[in-house]
């Protein structure tokens, strides 16, 4: 009896994510329509399988259960696809994503002032007195490349790449 519901449950599933992956397929890569089209139409599919999925009534079954799961799939599936042509659809600003990468990165280092406090701890005194160096010097770093960005010294992606470099250092390592 178990072997039965699993075939069967294995044998919907394929079915459905044949059906799921075709009508993607069909929907992402027609020839007639152009990008914004395809995108509206996953819009609106989206919105409609989403609702669907909101409005099933709650499993009392396994198989319920599943149906319900494989509408969430759907539901998730086409969400990515949009997601996807979206990112083809409008490109990165590198400066503004750099603009909003510095702006986040100085709050967090905000956060870790703490750092220059805590050199009095008998155990990690050291290491946070390491650290709040570390944070200084990164601090001052991350300025520069702000100022250099403002004032176009450099190109955005070698300012992208210092900015990446400057983010994998670490401050607080404990010894």
């Amino acid at each position: 009896m178990k072997i039965r519901k699993v075939l069967m449950v294995a044998t919907i599933c394929g079915v459905l994510a044949f059906a799921i992956g075709f009508s993607l397929n069909n929907n992402s890569f027609a020839l007639d329509t152009d990008k914004k089209e395809k995108h509206e139409k996953l819009k609106k599919e989206s919105l409609y399988e989403q609702e669907k999925w909101e409005r099933m009534p709650k499993a009392k079954t396994v198989e319920e259960q599943l149906k319900i799961d494989e509408q969430g799939k759907k539901v998730k599936e086409i969400g990515i696809a949009v997601g996807e042509l979206e990112k083809e659809l409008t490109p990165v600003d590198l400066k503004a994503k750099l603009e909003d990468d510095i702006f986040s990165l100085r709050r967090v280092m905000e956060t870790k002032g703490y750092y220059k406090t805590m050199t009095d701890d008998p155990k990690y005194g050291a290491a946070y007195a390491k650290a709040a160096e570390i944070l200084e010097k990164k601090k001052e770093t991350l300025a520069q490349i702000e100022k250099d960005l403002r004032e176009n010294k450099k190109s955005i992606e070698q300012l992208a790449k210092e900015y990446a470099e400057l983010e994998k250092i670490q401050e607080f390592i404990l010894p």
